[in-house]
């Protein structure tokens, strides 16, 4: 079964396992009130020693000591009297419901409270077999009371009966909260997590504010109070005598359906616990925080308001910000000036004087500023031209040069090929002749290299632009490189993909450009160490991501690494003339991609980034 499906079922068992705690409580308390079971016995298992009894027998001694005090009433026992003996009397009046005993037969009982008060004593005598129990006397009155051992034995049975009742259901509330709170800890550890997938996964409700969710989970925690206390409270709903299992357990129901519902409320503020959002998706932290980086900005502004040491160098922008700070300080003291005058001459004269002279520092400013910035766009045409004009001039000398180098360069080459085929050659010269043709091989390699990229730059590049699929493309490459691959003792991991990831390029130039990456990656990784090349095709775009991991330390940037003639390992002194990088992002731009460099400790990544054909054809509609 799927995470989902099991989740789905959990919520089900904790409901079920919530409302059978709720129905459990609710159903021993109806009892517990209807039928007057007291929760002493839980903690007393002997009646004897119980307050329950010591009641019991108060409250038969109140009633007693009450008609004392007035004969007109009779006794209105709570507690059936063939259950106890009595005596009481008060003068010539007494009432009784034992009229063969005598004092002696209420003091041989066991549970007895005996208040005899001679009228010759000013102080009661009293025998008292129950605890916390007194009466106070009347007159000469005198009050017996006593309890057989056939009625505490009767009432010790029903005690007993009482609290094996409690604890079976207090033992099932137990169960059913245990059940209920493993179903809910499995629920918060599952809260935003998916099966195979260690990422915690947020809902578009977790996005809400906090103190919304906070609200409402606080709103549905005091409607389930009401309603679960509405299920047991007479004074609040209904009354105990009228009260029906049904009616238990739909108030139950309806308790245990809003603490679910604040259970769901509660998860979005779990999800936000697990990402470290809870405060920062606030409303108020939001608002706090854009107070305190206005604040911080103000501060900050007013402090770097009037440093002008950045612009000590530059004789124009000291310029203007001097004027700046002139036209500023001039116009507050100016406002101070005729705000004093006004209070003090009581006249709007000032205001008037303010204004004018506001307007001659404010024209001041501005033709001021209006001069410098002139300078400034003459000074800056003219640097934009001068650096266009050395760009042009570089890449024309560039251009030149490795043209005129070609003719002179293939003599040489052509000669070397013919003497390294002289008969009569001692070894010695041979290998010189060797040496000199794989030099004259790389000269030429990097006179190629570096007239293709002098066209690339200035835009004179010819392209044979087409539709082509770049996952064929990959293969091919690969495929023509599997000697030099084989050789370098590294291993390639390629995911290409699967179908067709078609691109408007040119495929001869993009070649040109893996061709590229994927030596430099061959030359430059950690001996023995993976070469990974990934296509990936989605949203529209078809990107090819190379990584190696480096075989010596990358003290340089990505701007810095895709500079000409640069090369990373500088302790190397092989192949390489360090413009094969530039060469492949100047074809990259000009084929119509996009070409990024990524450099993450002794990561070395290149992504090269195309549109597809389908985007390409809606951008140009």
């Amino acid at each position: 079964m799927k995470r989902k499906g099991i989740k789905i079922l959990v919520w089900v068992l904790l409901s079920a396992s919530l409302f059978m705690v709720g129905q459990t409580f609710v159903s021993t308390a109806y009892k517990a009130v209807t039928q007057q079971v007291n929760p002493e016995c839980l903690f007393n298992a002997d009646y004897a020693s119980s307050d329950d009894l010591s009641n019991v027998a108060r409250s038969i001694i109140s009633e007693l000591n009450f008609w004392q005090q007035d004969a007109a009433d009779k006794p209105e026992f709570t507690t059936t009297p063939s259950l106890f003996h009595y005596y009481a009397a008060n003068g010539s009046r007494e009432i009784t419901n034992s009229d063969n005993m005598v004092k002696a037969d209420y003091l041989k009982q066991k549970f007895h409270y005996v208040l005899d008060v001679p009228a010759d004593v000013n102080g009661a005598k009293t025998e008292n077999t129950f605890r916390n129990v007194g009466a106070d006397p009347v007159g000469n009155g005198k009050l017996y009371m006593s309890i057989p051992a056939e009625t505490i034995a009767g009432w010790q049975k029903t005690w007993t009966q009482n609290r094996i009742y409690l604890e079976h259901q207090l033992l099932l509330i137990l169960l059913w909260g245990l059940i209920s709170l493993a179903f809910l800890v499995y629920i918060v550890i599952a809260a935003g997590r998916k099966a195979g997938d260690d990422q915690l996964h947020l809902l578009a409700v977790d996005r809400w504010y906090t103190e919304f969710l906070l609200a409402l989970f606080v709103s549905l925690c005091v409607i389930f109070a009401y309603l679960f206390a509405g299920a047991f409270n007479s004074y609040y709903v209904f009354h105990w005598e009228e009260l029906t299992p049904e009616a238990i357990g739909f108030s139950v129901a309806m308790a245990t359906g809003v603490f679910m519902l604040s259970l769901m409320v509660m998860m979005p503020l779990i999800r936000k616990i697990k990402a470290g959002t809870f405060i920062s998706g606030s409303l108020s932290y939001r608002i706090l925080r854009r107070c305190w980086i206005a604040v911080k900005k103000t501060v900050l502004g007013l402090r770097s308001f009037f440093d002008g040491s950045a612009y000590k160098e530059h004789l124009l922008t000291k310029r203007l910000f001097r004027s700046q700070t002139v036209y500023i300080l001039g116009s507050a003291g100016l406002l101070l000036f005729c705000v004093i005058l006004s209070a003090a001459s009581y006249s709007a004269f000032p205001v008037f004087l303010f204004i004018v002279l506001e307007l001659i520092i404010t024209w001041w400013y501005v033709a001021g500023n209006k001069k410098t910035y002139s300078e400034i766009n003459e000074g800056y045409v003219e640097s934009l031209k001068e650096q266009v004009k050395s760009e042009n001039t570089k890449t024309a000398l560039i251009t030149n040069v490795s043209h005129d180098l070609k003719t002179p360069l293939t003599s040489i080459i052509t000669y070397v090929d013919l003497l390294s085929n002289e008969e009569g050659l001692s070894d010695t010269a041979k290998d010189y002749v060797n040496i000199i043709a794989g030099k004259a091989e790389r000269l030429k390699h990097i006179v190629s290299d570096l007239f293709d990229l002098s066209k690339s730059v200035s835009g004179n590049i010819p392209l044979e632009m087409d539709v082509l699929d770049m996952r064929t493309l990959m293969e091919q490459t690969l495929a023509d490189m599997k000697d030099p691959i084989e050789n370098s003792g590294h291993t390639l991991k390629t995911s290409l993909g699967q179908g067709t990831a078609t691109i408007f390029s040119d495929g001869k130039k993009l070649y040109r450009v893996f061709q590229n990456i994927i030596d430099n990656a061959l030359k430059y990784s950690l001996a023995g160490s993976r070469i990974f090349i990934d296509l990936t095709s989605t949203d529209g775009k078809v990107k090819v991501t190379i990584k190696n991991t480096a075989g010596y330390e990358m003290n340089f940037t990505e701007e810095e690494i895709l500079q000409r003639f640069t090369r990373g390992d500088q302790s190397r002194s092989g192949d390489g003339s360090g413009l094969g990088l530039s060469i492949a992002e100047s074809f990259t731009q000009s084929c119509g991609g996009t070409f990024q460099l990524d450099i993450d400790g002794d990561q070395f990544k290149v992504t090269v980034e195309f549109s597809t054909v389908e985007t390409v054809g809606k951008e140009s509609v």
